[in-house]
């Protein structure tokens, strides 16, 4: 779960609830509008901070890092895997 304070009281925003696999690991944007979780079955998911899904994907590998570029249009992921670093695009 995801909270945010707003006015002097805590809000959820985000609520993860994906219990098929366990998360290996999440990244705000630059901008702090959204967010990338990745998990061990190799999901990949994008919201934003009002807890809505924007875009998704399922990748054949255990993703372990995620990094979001500068200006917040593309995603790299990192594996545990040799040689097995992949890069998506991802519109605003």
């Amino acid at each position: 779960i995801v909270w945010a304070l707003h006015k002097g009281m805590w809000f959820e925003e985000m609520i993860n609830n994906r219990n098929k696999s366990v998360v290996r690991d999440m990244k705000w944007s630059p901008d702090g509008k959204r967010i990338c979780i990745a998990y061990d079955d190799g999901q990949v998911l994008v919201g934003n901070v009002d807890g809505n899904r924007l875009w998704g994907k399922s990748y054949n590998a255990r993703i372990s890092n995620i990094e979001w570029s500068p200006d917040g249009r593309l995603l790299l992921f990192g594996t545990n895997e040799v040689n097995s670093n992949f890069l998506s695009h991802f519109m605003r």
